[in-house]
């Protein structure tokens, strides 16, 4: 994982120094709702004051709050803080949660050979994973030579009967794509029940992205033949076309 130790990184017994102490008293439930609020304003600096309340008061044994401050951490781009809560050393027992959010913060960084990393930690360690866990493992593949774990991924999709989610299902599609595996990701488009704009804009975009402008355009036109209304992800991939 470039350099960096999943199972030996702890957190140093100073940790707690980096923090302001708060002269609040927040409940566990209080902290998570907290700590989600400075993941998605990106404020550090409350981010760390509650991690030492959670550290304090004894609040590290709920999986919530870790995978709540992994979270925070990772979107503040400080993807070394968030290992070292995921390898905190009470944690011997990570749930999928846990693993879900590092891997996501990993492949939100640009850090996708770290999360996918993680992932097969995850699998050795017989931890299942679920419909959250692989549209990251998966967008994580971005290099042409990792398409045979990507066949690998989807035919575990199958097993774990994960085949027809949308979600999962848009990553496939997004992916194939990228890889000029046009068959493949028609195929998956095909098989969904259920497709909404993120899976019409997957096809769209990908096709636009790899050159095809005219399967490209034909997508946006069945999509717009189908009831479904475009945002602008869709507009852009229908812009190259134009442009």
């Amino acid at each position: 994982m470039n350099g960096r130790t999943i199972s030996r990184v702890v957190l140093p017994n100073q940790y707690c120094r980096w923090f302001h102490t708060s002269s609040h008293s927040y409940d566990i439930g209080t902290c998570i709702v907290s700590l989600q609020s400075c993941a998605h304003s990106t404020n550090l600096s409350k981010g760390k004051e509650l991690h030492c309340h959670l550290l304090k008061n004894g609040f590290f044994s709920s999986p919530l709050a870790i995978t709540s401050l992994i979270n925070m951490y990772s979107k503040c781009t400080l993807t070394d803080h968030a290992l070292k809560v995921f390898n905190y050393p009470t944690h011997h027992d990570k749930n999928v949660f846990a693993y879900n959010a590092i891997i996501a913060g990993f492949v939100a960084n640009g850090l996708s050979q770290d999360g996918f990393g993680v992932y097969r930690q995850m699998r050795h360690l017989g931890i299942v994973p679920d419909k959250f866990t692989f549209p990251c493992v998966i967008r994580a593949c971005g290099d042409p030579a990792e398409v045979l774990e990507v066949k690998k991924i989807h035919g575990l999709l199958f097993k774990l009967g994960l085949e027809l989610d949308v979600y999962v299902g848009s990553a496939l599609v997004n992916t194939y794509l990228k890889f000029g595996l046009v068959l493949d990701a028609h195929e998956v488009f095909e098989e969904l029940p259920v497709r909404d704009v993120v899976l019409w804009n997957a096809m769209i975009n990908g096709y636009a992205q790899i050159g095809h402008f005219e399967e490209a355009l034909g997508v946006f036109r069945r999509m717009g033949e189908n009831g479904v209304v475009p945002c602008r992800y869709t507009v852009t991939g229908v812009c190259l076309y134009i442009l």
